[in-house]
């Protein structure tokens, strides 16, 4: 049995072009039969580019096959072609110390098609049908030195790639022309697997629980028990849009909306007659709901420390840890996060291991649709990143949001900045707590004494 029937009778189980077991959900008209063996000649050489192995070995094993069908349809055309044509053609050969169209090397065929003169390739007109005037496009003698001259691909893997590719591209289009071979957009990508990889990468990056799908039990059972809601990411910007709606969302884990909920609950209950006399209503709700985004953000903070524990990063490299958690909170509808880098700074030299950063929120939810003179909610957002930033950092922090770095109230601003800083007093109290507490490891050890039974 010949290969190429073997690979269609395998067609319904197996990707032909890059071997690998269909998915359900991948349709088989996505993938072309293999034919002929130069279709599976092509298919290997394109399986090869696939896998970048060598673009050289690749554009010479593309060359011997550009060059079978191109004799194939010059002397089917000749055969057909009015007696000046074929003399032209026949005295180019003989010029090129050649018996026939099948002694010609690639470089000295690509020559004779592209000299207008002889009307060879007028003459394939009929024949080329559709592609006719694609392939008009492409400089043979070119095409032979790419294929045969390894050297004039590029000195580097890109051009080398681009190159191979071109070669790739003029082979389907040869084979269509000649063979019938449907064409479909696999042929002309530079890489299928990567841009397959990057699609699914894309889908994951938008969807932060894509792997976390949960059958409940209690459900009837049907032929779909999930649905998917879509929603418009804008990256640079940190929004996340309803596609049916179009109005701005946030995509918060139920357990943190619950524990906000809690957090507000627990702080009108114990401010309602609040020990602080002097404690007025407004100061009562801004701090329930500073502490409601303190609450959310120390959950999530845990959660994002043990996300850059996973990370190949070094132990005092606190930035990079920042930068990674506005990056993922910048995904949810937030806004973008960003970390200012700010001028170096001597620091508290009373406190070396003092840290300072500007957390800036552009796109800040908070302020969605609110004027200056709206109900300010920067507080859940200040609550929130100190939580979180206490987590990554270690250390007890404070946090300054002032009217002049409010989106909100300042004019032709779309950024709110949080100044995040060590609690140099908190920070001095845990040391002098720790000193107290401390003993001498050695005065811990207990020496033990053979005893007689």
């Amino acid at each position: 049995m010949s290969q190429h029937k073997q690979n269609k009778e395998k067609l319904g189980k197996v990707n032909p072009f890059t071997g690998k077991n269909l998915e359900k959900n991948e349709r088989l008209s996505d993938f072309i039969p293999l034919e002929t063996q130069r279709q599976e000649h092509y298919s290997k050489a394109r399986k090869r580019f696939e896998e970048e192995v060598d673009f050289e070995l690749v554009a010479s094993d593309v060359g011997e096959l550009i060059k079978a069908i191109l004799i194939d349809i010059v002397k089917e055309v000749i055969s057909d072609s009015e007696k000046e044509i074929r003399d032209k053609v026949y005295q180019a050969i003989e010029y090129r110390k050649a018996k026939n169209v099948s002694e010609l090397k690639l470089i000295d065929l690509g020559r004779i098609l592209d000299d207008e003169t002889t009307g060879l390739m007028s003459s394939l007109e009929t024949h080329l049908g559709e592609y006719y005037m694609v392939l008009r496009t492409y400089n043979f003698e070119s095409i032979g030195i790419m294929a045969t001259e390894p050297t004039q691909l590029g000195k580097n893997k890109i051009s080398k790639k681009i190159a191979a590719h071109q070669l790739l591209n003029l082979t389907s289009i040869l084979l269509a022309a000649h063979e019938n071979m449907v064409l479909t957009s696999y042929h002309f990508l530079v890489n299928f697997d990567e841009i397959t990889k990057e699609v699914e990468r894309i889908r994951n990056e938008q969807s932060k629980t894509h792997d976390a799908t949960t059958e409940y039990c209690y459900l009837p059972i049907t032929d779909k028990l999930e649905d998917e809601k879509q929603f418009v990411w804008y990256k640079q910007r940190g929004m996340l849009l309803n596609k049916a709606d179009q109005s701005r969302n946030i995509a918060f884990k139920v357990e943190s909306f619950v524990n906000i909920l809690k957090s507000i609950y627990r702080g009108i209950l114990k401010c309602t007659n609040p020990t602080d006399g002097g404690l007025d209503i407004d100061t009562v709700a801004r701090r329930i709901i500073f502490n409601a985004g303190f609450v959310s953000g120390s959950e999530f903070g845990w959660t994002m420390h043990e996300i850059a524990q996973r990370k190949d990063f070094d132990d005092d490299d606190i930035e990079s840890i920042i930068k990674l958690w506005c990056e993922f909170d910048s995904d949810v509808g937030f806004g973008m996060l960003s970390l200012v880098v700010e001028e170096n700074d001597a620091g508290n030299q009373s406190n070396p291991n003092e840290l300072r950063y500007v957390i800036r929120l552009t796109d800040n939810f908070a302020v969605y649709k609110q004027d200056a003179q709206g109900l300010n909610l920067c507080g859940f957002v200040g609550g929130y990143i100190r939580g979180v930033m206490e987590r990554l950092t270690g250390q007890p922090m404070t946090i300054e949001h002032s009217p002049e770095q409010c989106a909100q109230i300042m004019a032709n601003r779309n950024h709110c900045d949080f100044i995040v800083a060590t609690n140099d007093n908190a920070y001095k109290q845990i040391l002098e707590d720790a000193k107290k507490k401390h003993v001498d490891l050695d005065s811990l050890f207990i020496e033990e004494k053979d005893h007689d039974d």
